[in-house]
């Protein structure tokens, strides 16, 4: 027998190789450690030569105290791991580890017997090892993995980092240069990360430099024993600007506070004369060049741009003021119900940004110094587009969330998210409809203030090119200079601000532009625009190192599932997370929960007061309540304070260790149920510290009984949404038992019957709710865009785990992810993996999320499993409803002309939205069998249209709750006579201004006439000349 010790991926072997002797020629060669990377698959095999093996045994620990988990005799393989999902055997014998974890590092012992009865035995050490976030030892202040250097003025420290190891990775500083630094290195340290069973290492080292033109080069030096990094050595250099005069001379000390007082005086004074000096001048020019209408003019009498205030004048004050609470209301800035804080920033600052300005310099900007460069904010049209799926979103909502924030504003933000906008349409006009305030206002406001019109998701400009000629000819600002600047505003179009900025008088009004696709657009932001591109990624490495920074940065910032600490140690009040007893008892009779704890002092027993205030407790967990706010909006904020006393309660009870695989579902019921609650309450005092108790026990109630009910497969699970599921259940149980709970009667009188509402907007809602619609009505969407709108960090791994379907259980592949530090979810949210694709598009079909299923097809064109996938559709149901996007529509245009080649034929085909007849007619359809129009406004000539589209087939054409005219006109029914040979047979149904029933086309008449259904026909040819009942019903029967 000839065995071998392989791997795949990362799985290595490595150290000595055990030679054993048994018989003076006969041996067996096994490695004494073996190394797999987790997630990875190990083949730990040995090597034996001129024996036969007859059985083989593996253990796991001890052979004397063990039964073997994997075993080989006769050829038939077994044991008590086998056919598991992890440990399996080879046909020669060798153990196979797949999916690596932490618990299968171990001492394993290979049994041999050999059929010259010998046997022999083997220890083979098995180390499980995780990869660090970055290939190489990181360095602060500098970009990892690339050469660096530092410009320091006097004192500082270099820290070196390793994170998410394992085993631990020791670090070390060597000086490889120096002139005139003093360098000190610090003690190492390395800190276990017990959630993950990972190290973070560092080391420090301190620097000091006296005189200019000094430098030195230091390296960070990895102990890598197991081969973990690319790179074991980063370097560093040190070094201070060289002298102005050549010469070494030390760095002048700060000067005292005497000389600065005078300096500062003598150039106070300097600045203010200057100052007069320009004023006069200023004055004296503008006196004789403005005329009596109140405009400068230039010797061509044009009307020059005007320059922005610096700080906004009275009206764009007022104008900003209703802006910024236009945008903290809308659904730009919506939350996690959980009050999770707004975390787009952090991922934003991960981003570059490339910059092709309009002088054709490129710049790469990180996103902390992108929206600060005068580069940006000079340019006075800039395009952004590029990057992954979400971040043109989360760079909107940053720049946005940024400017309603700030106490002062220098210019005035109109954001506007529209994805198709007529140009020829009047600016004023335009921003009263979509803005919804006054125009005067916006008139006044923007008269004089410099403005940033940003436009969010401009996918399509359409140009009336015979205006547009039209307007060019004498445009208004030039032949009417008495026009006041509010009347020339009201004059400007968005034709003028996207194609013609230099030639208005309105140039200092910015226009900044998102859009989903950039060639849609190339065609009208030429030169003019500076083009701005998130996140350029040239290579898969690169986008590997991306992930992992964005990974760093929420993972590890310390925001973990739960709003309060999670891996910190501790609660925040002194109990160490390690001494906590995760036990529960519910008192039914009392409706109250008892918790038991360990602190640090000893066990004891907690039971919560009965009635008593959160002012008794202190101002810290206190309750605000604003009377006057209230009045304004019925939407209240759970404070901060509470969010952490409700979480406490979670972390003590046993139901959270029962829901440790999906610990953001409860904590989230719990909150929706807190705050449908105070909702209802203004006086948030009487919410005690019994009530809270009692709110939490509805939900950790309901939670544990749909945990059990979806455990014992009484609820049949759809694809992947083992938590949609159990929300499902929950709100059903609360429906269903509210008044059999043993609970505070008002909480149900209060809450049992929104609950429902509650829960589902909470839990389901952000699942599959439509963005463009109420909270209250259910969707049917589910847009990668809706779910940054929540941007917590933590729901989009929860969003995310909820697609694959390659794991029998899916909660467990959240918990395995939550535990690894692989990002491999992450990179599956960010940017749709090729090798997931079928699993993908599984997932949304089922959802009914074909519209995605089309745009993901769109994205991974050239994947091997197109095809596959392509296949699958044929004969089954498709609905559309986003071809009024270009983006959509090109993707469902690109998915019609495969299914063409590949003469795959659809079964019903279901377009849905008030598309133009144009669009809808323009596309070329496989072989399909039914073609359903939904919610379509059809006029008469459109009517026409459609069927003369589709006159050489033969196929069913349904009209679904159309507006469609219930007779033709005698004209156009004499135009029809080119379809009297149609095979296109066409009915309408649902329309509201008919009774219940299906109406058929008659191409003869041009008239509808109500189509009998198959048991009313089937009475009718059954009725003989003389009515015979009883033979009506028996045939009736049959």
């Amino acid at each position: 027998m000839k065995l071998y010790t392989s791997t795949t991926s990362y799985s290595l072997f490595v150290a000595a190789t055990l030679l054993i002797t048994s018989d003076g020629f006969a041996k067996t060669m096994c490695p004494e450690i073996a190394i797999v990377e987790k997630g990875e698959t190990a083949n730990v095999t040995c090597d034996t030569t001129g024996k036969e093996m007859k059985l083989v045994y593996w253990y796991r620990g001890d052979p004397a105290i063990s039964s073997p988990i994997l075993r080989l005799e006769n050829g038939q393989p077994g044991g008590t791991e086998y056919g598991k999902g992890h440990y399996s055997i080879t046909s020669c014998g060798g153990m196979i580890i797949t999916n690596a974890t932490i618990k299968h590092e171990a001492v394993y012992t290979a049994l041999m017997y050999f059929q010259d009865e010998t046997r022999e035995s083997m220890d083979i050490k098995v180390n499980v090892t995780i990869s660090p976030w970055h290939s190489c030892p990181v360095i602060n202040g500098c970009i990892p993995c690339e050469e660096c250097s530092l410009d320091v003025n006097d004192t500082g420290k270099l820290t070196c980092n390793i994170y998410g190891a394992r085993p631990m990775i020791p670090l070390k500083w060597t000086i490889e240069s120096q002139e005139g630094v003093r360098i000190l290195e610090h003690p190492r340290i390395a800190v276990n990360d017990i959630t993950s069973d990972t190290w973070n290492s560092s080391v420090e080292v301190s620097y000091h430099v006296s005189s200019c033109s000094q430098e030195a080069i230091l390296q960070c030096e990895a102990e890598d024993t197991f081969k973990l990094l690319s790179l074991s050595q980063t370097s560093v250099r040190v070094y201070t600007e060289n002298c102005t005069n050549g010469s070494l001379s030390i760095i002048p000390a700060k000067p005292s506070n005497s000389i600065i007082i005078v300096l500062g005086f003598c150039g106070s004074i300097f600045v203010i004369l200057t100052m007069f000096l320009f004023v006069n001048i200023y004055l004296k020019v503008r006196r004789r060049s403005t005329p009596a209408n109140g405009f400068e003019t230039n010797s061509l009498g044009e009307v020059p741009p005007l320059s922005p205030s610096k700080v906004l004048d009275a009206d764009a004050q007022k104008l900003a003021s209703s802006l910024k609470g236009k945008y903290k209301t809308s659904r730009l800035f919506d939350s996690l119900p959980n009050g999770g804080d707004m975390t787009a920033a952090k991922l934003f600052d991960v981003c570059n940004f490339k910059v092709i300005h309009t002088n054709r310099e490129i710049s790469v900007l990180p996103a902390n110094k992108l929206l600060k460069s005068n580069g940006i904010r000079n340019e006075s049209r800039v395009l952004i587009t590029g990057g992954p799926r979400y971040w043109k979103t989360m760079f909107t909502k940053q720049f946005v969330q940024k400017w309603t924030d700030a106490q002062t504003n220098d210019f005035i933000l109109l954001y506007i998210a529209k994805s198709e906008v007529k140009a020829n349409v009047n600016l004023i006009d335009f921003l009263e409809q979509e803005t919804s305030i006054d125009r005067e206002l916006v008139a006044k406001g923007m008269k004089n203030s410099k403005c940033i019109l940003f436009l969010d998701g401009l996918d399509n400009i359409a140009f009336d090119e015979n205006e547009t000629k039209n307007e060019q000819k004498e445009p208004l600002y030039k032949n009417d200079k008495t026009i006041s600047k509010a009347g020339l505003l009201a004059h400007i179009t968005l034709s003028d601000l996207l194609k013609k900025s230099h030639e208005t008088p309105f140039s200092h009004i910015q226009i900044w532009v998102t859009t989903w696709h950039k060639d849609t657009i190339d065609g009208i932001c030429t030169s003019l625009y500076a083009k701005v591109y998130i996140s350029e990624v040239e290579n898969e490495q690169q986008f590997n190192e991306l992930v992992k920074k964005v990974y760093e940065q929420y993972h590890y910032s310390g925001k973990q599932l739960l709003p309060e600490e999670h891996n910190t140690g501790s609660f925040g009040d002194g109990v160490n997370t390690e001494s906590i007893t995760h036990t529960v008892g519910f008192k039914n009779d009392q409706s109250t929960v008892t918790f038991k704890s360990n602190n640090p002092i000893g066990t004891r027993e907690e039971e919560f007061p009965e009635r008593q205030s959160f002012n008794e407790i202190g101002e810290a967990e206190k309750l605000l309540c604003d009377e006057t706010k209230a009045k304004e909006s019925n939407q209240r904020e759970i404070d901060d304070n509470v969010r952490q006393h409700v979480n406490k309660f979670l972390r003590r009870n046993q139901i959270y260790q029962e829901f440790k695989e999906t610990p953001f579902l409860l904590s989230l019921m719990v909150l929706i149920i807190v705050e449908k609650y105070l909702t209802e309450h203004c006086d948030y005092d009487d919410l005690d510290t019994t009530t809270l108790e009692e709110l939490i026990y509805i939900a950790i109630r309901h939670l544990h009984e749909a945990h059990y009910v979806i455990n014992e497969h009484k609820v049949p699970l759809e694809t992947c949404q083992i938590d949609s599921s159990l929300g499902k259940v929950a709100f059903q149980l609360i429906s269903t038992k509210s008044e059999d709970m043993d609970i505070h009667s008002q909480i149900v009188n209060d809450c049992g019957h929104n609950l429902n509402e509650a829960i589902e907007m909470g839990l389901i809602h952000i699942l599959k709710c439509n963005p463009d619609k109420q909270p209250e009505e259910e969707g049917t969407g589910l847009s990668p865009s809706y779910c940054v709108k929540f941007s917590n960090v933590y729901f989009m791994f929860y969003f995310a785990a909820n697609f694959i379907v390659e794991n029998e259980k899916y909660y467990e592949a959240l918990a395995e992810y939550d535990k690894s530090k692989s990002g491999s979810i992450l990179k599956f949210l960010i940017h749709l993996e090729k090798s997931r694709l079928k699993h993908l598009v599984g997932a949304l079909r089922q959802l009914k999320m074909d519209d995605d299923v089309f745009d993901c097809l769109s994205k991974w064109e050239t994947s091997g499993d197109v095809e596959e996938i392509l296949k699958s559709f044929g004969e089954t149901e498709i609905q559309v409803c986003g071809l009024d996007r270009p983006k959509h529509r090109s993707a469902f245009t690109s998915f019609l002309t495969k299914c063409i080649g590949m003469k795959i034929k659809l079964g019903s085909l279901v377009i849905t939205g008030n598309i133009s007849v144009s669009i809808l007619t323009s596309l070329e359809l496989p072989v399909i069998s039914i073609l359903t129009l939904c919610e379509l406004k059809v006029q008469e000539e459109d009517f026409v249209s459609i069927l003369e589209w589709l006159s050489k087939r033969e196929m069913t054409l349904r009209f679904q709750k159309c507006e469609i005219p219930k007779e033709l006109s005698d004209d156009v029914k004499r135009n029809m006579g080119t379809l009297e040979d149609i095979k296109v047979k066409t009915i309408r149904q649902g329309d509201v201004a008919d009774t219940a029933g299906t109406f058929l086309f008659n191409y003869k008449t041009g008239t509808w006439t109500k189509e009998e259904t198959p048991i009313a026909k089937k009475i009718k040819d059954n009725l003989p000349s003389k009515t015979n009942i009883k033979k009506v019903f028996a045939s009736f029967q049959k």
